[in-house]
């Protein structure tokens, strides 16, 4: 069954404005002092947050087209479920998306492995060139 296009223009337009929403109004969802941003960080923040958005409504939209033909009449033949671990990925993107909370989480789990890495390359230069006891 296919998905009719009225659905798809009222899907992608909210997308849009709920996107534009988290997107200009990220300093006030996030607690973020605008003062302290000169304004290219400023634009980069709110192009982050819709970016970020976006993409929560873009792998929603991945999981509404796979699973369209399961919500259907009671006469048409039963379509079979199969939930894998990239429908969960797919809806936990979704959700951590749409939700405005994406860029936070990328951002942190970027910055989570940076701190990860120089650690280890700390330790390991330690091993390497600590002086003989």
């Amino acid at each position: 069954m296919t998905i009719p296009s009225w659905f798809e223009v009222a899907f992608w337009s909210v997308a849009f404005i709920v996107s534009g929403f988290l997107g200009g109004f990220c300093f006030e969802i996030h607690s973020l002092n605008r003062s302290s941003y000169k304004w290219p960080a400023s634009a980069q923040q709110v192009w982050l947050n819709f970016v970020g958005a976006f993409v929560g409504w873009i792998a929603l939209w991945f999981l509404v087209r796979q699973w369209w033909g399961v919500w259907r009449l009671p006469s048409t033949p039963v379509a079979p479920l199969q939930m894998t671990a990239s429908d969960f990925g797919l809806a936990l993107t979704a959700f951590v998306g749409i939700s405005g909370y994406l860029p936070f989480t990328v951002v942190g789990a970027i910055q989570t492995f940076v701190a990860l890495i120089n650690k280890v390359v700390g330790r390991l230069a330690e091993w390497l060139f600590s002086k003989p006891a």
